[in-house]
């Protein structure tokens, strides 16, 4: 089953009665966007989308249905998703780690929060702490750092200590078992001992001399990926003071995400362009499947089920029960980037990210079709623009691109063919979010 936000809002929004208004605004709001993280736990299925999180009801894998949006959560791309009891916790860029409660899932509340500086990169929930990874500083004096965070009170969450990585070696993802923390990062994999957080110490170093991503941990195996090498590694960790080779697998596209089947015998590897089952029955001996082609930027698994964040293409569930013949159950369809949305005359535009701006016919509510595009043109094969918000006023349309940041100005007079007639660059704003116009100034 797909279904697509933007025609559902649209009718939601606005009945015939408003749509033979003169002129009718909808509030600039992010009402799609690609699937970037997921994470099912118990029957419900977590989907970040840029920085809004999308909760989905999975009792029934083959007819998905959303039980709330999360389009108000604070600001911030969504790094890493993890989900302990009745709590969800995200860490965002540029925001932190905010705390959800899903006790009542049809409406959920974000209840907590903690500010970090840098970049968010990963966090791990156990015995009722957050470890937390990420960057800060700018190339080259970055430095990487654990960051432990009680939540005994989830809408205080409290740092409780911080480790400092030495030099540039940054970390990208956190395991924690027993009290030991396993961190992929900047030169390989880093063993550390948290069984007093406030006081942790190295453990040992399994050495890569290159980024370590996507870690995931079974036993005495730890299991993660080498993008720049397209590889799979895989360690044996049943003496954390000495990690040892077992294995490793080369993919074709770089891996971006690594989970274990229940019964430890198939690692599923997500690349760029697809994901891949790998029989480990032989630690030392693993042996691909081809599974299924798409964009995968993420995926958790459930029984048999592998629930794939994928992009532009929403979320997609692939039953795996036989690794060798993957089949697709459902689909959610989260859609494009839509930054902005702009109603007039029976018209709705729409800031539309790279693809600039697009004008759908909505005097159908039901059936909203698209009648109009304006785009950048491409500079040796780039798009030069990414569209952030758009108002119209007088057959004018304003749109607000945040990568210059600057102001561009389209004649909208005939729907079908919007035509440039003016420009301006916005100088002395970092990420401009929302475009108005009043009389002769916006």
């Amino acid at each position: 089953m797909s279904k697509r936000f933007l025609p559902v809002v649209l009718t939601m929004l606005l009945p015939a009665s408003v749509l033979s208004q003169e002129d009718f605004t909808i509030v600039s709001s992010i009402l799609q966007g690609p699937a970037t993280h997921v994470l099912v736990h118990r029957d419900i299925c977590y989907v970040a989308m840029c920085s809004k999180l999308l909760i989905l009801d999975t009792s029934n894998p083959s007819d998905l249905k959303p039980i709330a949006r999360l389009f108000d959560l604070s600001p911030g791309a969504i790094t890493d998703i993890f989900a302990a009891d009745n709590y969800v916790y995200v860490v965002k860029r540029g925001k932190g780690l905010v705390v959800v409660d899903i006790s009542d899932r049809s409406n959920p509340k974000e209840v907590g929060s903690i500010a970090f500086e840098g970049r968010i990169n990963s966090i791990y929930v156990a015995d009722g702490l957050a470890y937390v990874t990420g960057t800060s500083g700018k190339t080259p004096n970055k430095e990487g750092w654990l960051k432990v965070i009680d939540l005994s009170d989830p809408g205080h969450p409290r740092e409780l200590s911080t480790y400092n990585f030495e030099g540039l070696n940054l970390p990208n993802d956190i395991w924690i078992s027993k009290g030991i923390a396993y961190v992929a990062v900047d030169r390989g994999l880093q063993i550390m001992d948290f069984s007093d957080p406030l006081h942790p110490s190295k453990i040992s170093f399994y050495t890569t001399n290159e980024p370590c991503h996507n870690l995931y941990i079974r036993g005495k195996v730890a299991y993660f990926t080498l993008p720049g090498r397209r590889l799979l590694e895989i360690v044996d960790i049943s003496d954390p003071s000495d990690p040892k080779k077992l294995g490793e697998i080369a993919f074709d596209d770089i891996p971006t995400d690594v989970e274990l089947s229940e019964d430890g015998r198939y690692a599923y590897v997500a690349t760029i362009k697809k994901l891949v089952a790998v029989d480990i029955g032989d630690t030392l001996s693993p042996k691909k499947l081809e599974c299924y082609y798409g964009n995968v930027k993420d995926i958790s698994l459930s029984g048999d089920l592998v629930y794939i964040a994928a992009f532009e293409r929403g979320l997609n569930v692939v039953d795996v029960s036989d690794p060798s013949r993957p089949e697709v159950v459902s689909s959610y369809e989260t859609g494009h980037t839509v930054t902005g949305v702009w109603v007039s005359k029976g018209y709705a535009y729409v800031a539309y990210g790279s693809g600039g701006l697009r004008i759908l016919d909505i005097s159908v509510p039901s059936e909203p079709r698209q009648v109009g595009r304006w785009e950048w043109e491409k500079e040796e094969g780039f798009q030069t623009g990414a569209a952030k918000d758009v108002c119209v006023s007088h057959n004018i349309a304003y749109l607000l691109e945040c990568q210059g940041p600057s102001l561009y100005i389209l004649d909208v007079s005939d729907p079908t063919s919007p035509e440039k007639i003016g420009f301006c660059d916005i100088e002395g704003m970092n990420y401009p979010n929302t475009v108005r116009v009043s009389g002769n100034h916006a």
